[in-house]
């Protein structure tokens, strides 16, 4: 089988959270390219002064394409996990007339800072509420908006994997992938939840192979999924690369963790990316000696 992509030529990216949210943007975009990483996911989460950012005027959005510029590292991907307080499938109407705008303002976002991709969390309801009939078609009415609504600015917006929702593994994004039919949707792969929900991780990526935007990278264990150190988790990194390899995937990887200002942030980052690197060299290198 011949392989598209080199190891070498895979893009990596950071999650904001990677590192201190006490850092000033530049000091952040600073520390990924030390940190060996080319871009960084920024969060857009269920907190008021990261939904703010979708507020952003003129002059605060160019002092991040400032430092952006200033750095040379871009900001690539968006992680909309502020959908989890605003479910665009919620029973309760204000919930999804918010989620609604959430979604706009990070779509028209993500257009004027060059971001690729916007990541949707696929949540239907709260967390505290189950998963119905009518909030699963809310969900699917406003997903089907949001697509047009983003296409229509080419902005490619991607639903990821997340457990204890009813969007939980590649194979049930794909039928709205299929549904949609556009370049413009597809799905966000996250190894770390896939294996902490027990899925086969062979079957999620040939499902859904082509239509992969972007890989979430993280260790994990059975229904844990944050803060599992790398190389601490049950992920098993080299099996997953292969699958991924053999899949012909071509994208990017993101680095999913969270700093929670420790102070050693900055070496577990760099750690990271070359226990990372290390998994991918080995795999793709095996087949060249075979």
């Amino acid at each position: 089988m011949a392989y598209l992509q080199d190891y070498r030529d895979f893009s990596f990216g950071i999650y904001e959270k990677a590192l201190p949210e006490s850092l000033s943007w530049e000091e952040r975009l600073k520390q990924t390219k030390e940190a060996g990483f080319d871009f960084v996911e920024i969060s857009i989460d269920v907190e008021d002064q990261r939904l703010a950012r979708l507020d952003w005027d003129f002059d605060q959005k160019r002092k991040l394409m400032d430092a952006m510029w200033k750095t040379g590292i871009p900001i690539k991907t968006m992680c909309l996990s502020g959908l989890a307080r605003y479910p665009l499938g919620s029973s309760h109407e204000e919930l999804r007339t918010k989620a609604v705008e959430v979604v706009r303002k990070a779509i028209l976002f993500a257009a004027d800072m060059g971001i690729r991709t916007v990541q949707l969390a696929g949540y239907d309801s709260l967390n505290e509420e189950e998963s119905t009939p009518e909030t699963v078609a809310n969900f699917d009415a406003n997903l089907e908006q949001a697509v047009l609504f983003g296409a229509n600015r080419g902005i490619h917006l991607a639903v990821e994997n997340i457990g204890y929702t009813h969007m939980n593994s590649l194979e049930t994004i794909m039928k709205y992938v299929r549904r949609y039919n556009t370049p413009y949707f597809s799905s966000y792969a996250d190894i770390g939840n896939l294996h902490a929900e027990n899925f086969d991780l062979y079957e999620q990526f040939a499902c859904a192979k082509g239509h992969i935007s972007a890989v979430h990278v993280k260790d994990a264990r059975y229904q844990e999924t944050r803060r599992v150190p790398f190389g601490e988790g049950t992920v098993d990194f080299l099996e997953a690369f292969r699958v991924i390899r053999d899949q012909n995937y071509i994208g990017p990887f993101v680095v999913e963790m969270w700093a929670d200002d420790r102070p050693d942030a900055f070496e577990t980052v760099k750690h990271a990316k070359e226990f990372i690197l290390e998994k991918i060299k080995t795999v793709w290198e095996e087949k060249n000696d075979a």
